[in-house]
């Protein structure tokens, strides 16, 4: 598989640095369960994008969702994600943990993609896939954004294990938060 990047984009190297220290670290700590590059491409001494290997099978998305698929099976999946954020490494966080970038292939192994999208403490920060919900100042960095972490990636299993126990409903959305938190004050009353 081919990613490309658009090097005028501000991402290019933050994305690229990322890529250069999970690389390095990578080699000394094996975690099968990360696709990482093949090899580089360059243009005009550049670096466009990345090869990396194909990983026939599902996204997690399609995998909660197909009903062909055992229960144990589908915990078994949260299960190994659980002991990947427990593996990394201290400072290296999947940050954009989504269900669209964990490939869960036909031995019901998973795989994280788009390596490149880690943050790292030392390098870049990037992103988590939604917002924090009611996250407080001294979670956030000094734009406001949520500080990823080790925290903020077992947030992110925990809303996507939600998610499946609850067969696509977001009880994290904030709108629905707050419904629930209210009724939750009522019955208690």
């Amino acid at each position: 598989v081919f990613k490309m990047y658009l090097p005028e984009t501000k991402e290019y190297l933050r994305n690229l640095n990322n890529l250069f220290i999970i690389r390095e670290i990578k080699k000394k700590k094996k975690i099968e369960e990360l696709v990482l590059p093949t090899a580089l491409i360059k243009l005009n001494k550049n670096v466009i994008g990345y090869f990396m290997p194909y990983i026939k099978g599902k996204s997690l998305c399609n995998y909660l969702l197909d009903l062909s698929v055992d229960n144990k099976q589908k915990l078994y999946v949260f299960t190994q994600l659980a002991k990947v954020i427990e593996w990394l490494p201290s400072g290296i966080h999947i940050g954009d943990l989504h269900a669209n970038n964990i490939i869960v292939d036909q031995h019901n192994k998973i795989h994280l993609i788009d390596i490149d999208g880690f943050s790292i403490d030392g390098g870049e920060q990037l992103s988590v896939p939604t917002p924090l919900p009611y996250v407080v100042g001294k979670y956030c960095n000094r734009e406001g954004h949520p500080i990823i972490s080790k925290n903020s990636d077992i947030y992110c299993v925990f809303q996507l294990f939600l998610r499946y126990i609850l067969q696509g409903f977001d009880i994290m959305d904030s709108e629905y938060m707050g419904k629930y938190i209210s009724f939750l004050k009522y019955i208690e009353g």
